[in-house]
């Protein structure tokens, strides 16, 4: 009998060790408490990294340097009408070949409300012929071959090349050189004349002030095989 009892007593400890070797099976775990899951590292480095806030990179193969900004207050590029409800308001300038590419090439001073000289905008234009020379002063009234325009903003062009009136005033030139690309060109415009030929029908504008405006290319480069 006692025989029966010890190995009834080792038979109770044996299941209890065998039972004590399974492992525990994992508790649920409680939602409110989950770990957190291990945080994801991507590239959030920008494109145009390196380009300053709000400027766009450069274009390929641009030529901004002939763009010459217009600074407030600057004592050049800034013209007076003798209508001040015009508020002209310029932001650059640039000298360039006109596009007809006729050899030997007529250079225009362009001054523009475009901050990047481009068109469409409201500009002043002085075209002047290919035998300009410094310290000479051309006449409007028709005696001498050069051009000024104000493109206004609602399509009206004031010229003193329209045939609606004989325009007054002249273009004094104080550095011209078109020999060289970026080579800084400059005339002073002296109580230009202006006169609107087309059908709106405003009333002429008296433009005064100097335009200068660094020079685009050379007209070999701007008019290949002219």
């Amino acid at each position: 009998m006692a025989r029966i009892v010890v190995f009834g007593s080792l038979l109770v400890i044996a299941i209890a060790v065998a039972c004590g070797d399974d492992e525990v099976p994992p508790r649920a775990m409680d939602l409110g408490s989950s770990p957190s899951a291990p945080p994801v590292i991507t590239d959030t480095t920008p494109e145009d990294a390196g380009v300053p806030d709000g400027a766009a990179p450069p274009a390929d193969g641009a030529a901004g340097e002939t763009c010459r900004a217009v600074s407030v207050g600057d004592p050049v590029n800034q013209l007076s009408f003798d209508d001040a409800s015009v508020g002209f308001d310029p932001a650059s300038a640039v000298a360039r070949f006109r596009e007809d590419c006729l050899a030997p090439g007529r250079l225009q001073l362009v001054l523009t409300e475009s901050p990047s000289c481009g068109a469409g905008e409201r500009q002043v234009v002085v075209d002047l012929p290919s035998t300009a020379a410094v310290g000479e002063t051309l006449l409007l009234d028709g005696a001498d071959d050069v051009g000024v325009r104000f493109d206004d903003a609602d399509g009206t062009r004031f010229t003193n090349l329209g045939d609606c009136a004989v325009s007054s005033g002249s273009v004094r030139i104080e550095s011209y050189d078109t020999g060289e690309a970026g080579a800084t060109q400059r005339v002073v415009l002296e109580l230009a004349q202006l006169y609107d030929c087309s059908l709106a029908g405003r009333g002429s504008l008296v433009v005064g002030g100097p335009i200068e405006a660094p020079l685009e290319a050379t007209f070999a480069d701007a008019c290949p095989g002219a």
